[in-house]
């Protein structure tokens, strides 16, 4: 094995046993990736650090997780433990025309290079709900379009086992 080998295999191994707490920072990146040009703002925000329309907002809901896998013990005596867990997505878009800018956004999510990115990052997005505002709130000024998505992602992380290296016996042969 040569170093640059043996170099991205540790990269690896950090990013799989850190993975949980990547999952939000990673559909954070599709998104925003998925609403060029707007502004992405992950939530919360407060008042005076929203930007001029159009913007929107990014939240998630960590969901429940699923039956949990152990891998082989490896050499080194360690396994993977990880588990697909559900999650929903809020975006809210504020802007005159908030339901295309969303609509785009979903169609984005399809698109073939933010499928190749989704499966990069090991996340999957299940299905997706556009909404629009009640109306109440359009009269103060707040109109947005909301655009649900239930989410699938897999976290991991390395345990390590002990491992008998050896076994010493000692005594004759046990009788018959």
């Amino acid at each position: 094995m040569n170093l640059l080998d043996l170099c991205i295999g540790l990269l690896v191994q950090t990013r799989k046993r850190t993975a949980m707490s990547y999952a939000q920072d990673d559909f954070y990146t599709l998104i925003t990736k998925a609403a060029e040009p707007h502004t992405v703002l992950r939530e919360p925000v407060e008042e005076g650090q929203l930007p001029a329309m159009p913007y929107l907002l990014f939240s998630m809901t960590q969901g429940h997780p699923g039956p949990s896998h152990h891998g082989r013990v490896n050499e080194a005596g360690i396994r993977q433990v990880s588990a697909h867990y559900q999650a929903q997505l809020q975006l809210r878009c504020f802007a005159t025309d908030s339901w295309n800018i969303l609509e785009r956004v979903h169609l984005a999510l399809e698109s073939e290079s933010l499928q190749a990115l989704s499966e990069e990052l090991n996340i999957a997005v299940v299905r997706a709900v556009l909404s629009e505002v009640e109306p109440d709130q359009a009269e103060q000024g707040q109109a947005h379009t909301r655009l649900d998505l239930d989410v699938l992602y897999t976290a991991s992380m390395d345990d390590e086992v002990h491992v008998i290296e050896f076994v010493e016996v000692k005594g004759g042969q046990p009788s018959a």
